[in-house]
């Protein structure tokens, strides 16, 4: 167990706790190291749009991000894509972050890590890693993700369970996704018992839209994709089953009650309504593969901003005008991350504190 990373990870329990009440200032930041990625999922729409390499903030930029964010207080950093296993400067990225002494997080899709590359990232002090898993069955994995050969449904699981192994001697944390639709969601107790089985945490979420006019955006456009009145309602029942598994002993669900009861909400809504208070800019910021920043990955560019002065966006008189402003560009959404709840919910925090000290610390 690395001693720094799990003084890091109590620091950020009390940011949370007292910090976040006292100055609005994001805790989270979600950078999107590239829009490359090796998959065609239905969920999202980041392969759509043609990836501009020569965009992507390079090692020398990324040393200036992490000094900015650091500046203003930034606790987590969750490195995201496309697929971030397709930059070949992963490990050093990584390193710049924690050198800057963040909580490193990882999402991936899981099909590009293996064995070495594991201990690599654990080494260097990656805190927790979240692989996306939809399906335990391989002709629907390969659908959901867009693909064609079924071996990579195999060679995904495989490395999950080569992960976990790795992850528990080094006190890491290892977070499934699934992102539930009509096609999934019988597999709903299966994905749950893998994850026990396996040492992690998994967490269960409803398919999003997103507006197809944002070439930002990275949920699915698909109208096609909405459910119809009967999968709306097996939807729903299918989260309340989500809840009453979250109520046995040790159980991996990772999803805070309020936010399942927001899924079971809104699949019983005539409309899919997903609008509800947000603040995101806040808590929470993105910076997008080029280094410029949104609120949210739902919502456009700030205008004249980007990570060389992302303290003059949180100095300016006018940040909360700006916020409005952008998220008014959105959809509405039920937010995945949670910071919301997190942070107004004292209970929620502790909760999940627990559950992530008994999963990955207690179990070394």
């Amino acid at each position: 167990m690395n001693i720094k990373n799990f003084i890091n990870k109590i620091s950020y329990i009390f940011h949370l706790l007292i910090l976040s009440k006292i100055f609005k200032k994001p805790y989270h930041v979600h950078f999107q190291l590239t829009r490359r990625c090796n998959f065609r999922c239905l969920s999202c729409c980041v392969w759509k749009n043609e990836a501009d390499l020569t965009s992507e903030l390079k090692l020398e930029e990324i040393k200036i991000l992490a000094e900015n964010l650091r500046k203003i207080g930034v606790k987590s950093v969750a490195l995201t894509g496309g697929e971030p296993l397709l930059r070949k400067d992963l490990f050093e990225i990584i390193n710049i972050f924690k050198k800057n002494n963040f909580i490193v997080r990882l999402q991936t899709n899981g099909c590009l890590i293996n064995e070495d590359f594991i201990k690599k990232i654990f080494s260097i002090g990656l805190d927790d890693i979240y692989v996306s898993l939809d399906s335990l069955k391989p002709d629907i994995f390969t659908k959901i993700n867009g693909l064609e050969n079924e071996n990579i449904f195999y060679k995904v699981v495989e490395n999950i369970k080569k992960t976990s192994v790795i992850a528990k001697k080094y006190g890491v944390g290892v977070f499934l996704t699934t992102v539930l639709q009509p096609i999934n969601i019988e597999e709903v107790e299966n994905l749950n018992k893998f994850a026990q089985e396996n040492n992690c945490l998994i967490g269960f979420y409803g398919l999003e839209m997103g507006d197809e006019t944002d070439k930002n955006n990275i949920r699915s456009c698909d109208s096609q994709l909405l459910p119809d009145e009967k999968q709306k309602k097996s939807l729903k029942e299918t989260f309340v089953k989500i809840k009453q598994l979250k109520k046995e002993k040790k159980s991996p669900i990772f999803n805070s009650n309020k936010l399942l009861d927001d899924f079971i909400n809104y699949y019983s809504s005539s409309n899919l309504n997903m609008r509800w208070n947000c603040n995101a800019g806040d808590y929470y910021l993105e910076v997008f593969a080029n280094g410029l920043l949104g609120v949210c990955n739902a919502t456009p560019e700030i205008s004249g901003f980007d990570y060389k002065n992302i303290k003059d966006l949180y100095k300016n008189k006018e940040k909360e005008k700006i916020f409005k402003k952008y998220r008014k560009k959105c959809n509405g959404c039920i937010c995945t991350r949670q910071l919301e709840y997190l942070v107004n919910d004292f209970s929620d925090i502790i909760n999940k504190s627990l559950q992530y000290i008994n999963k990955f610390i207690i179990s070394i």
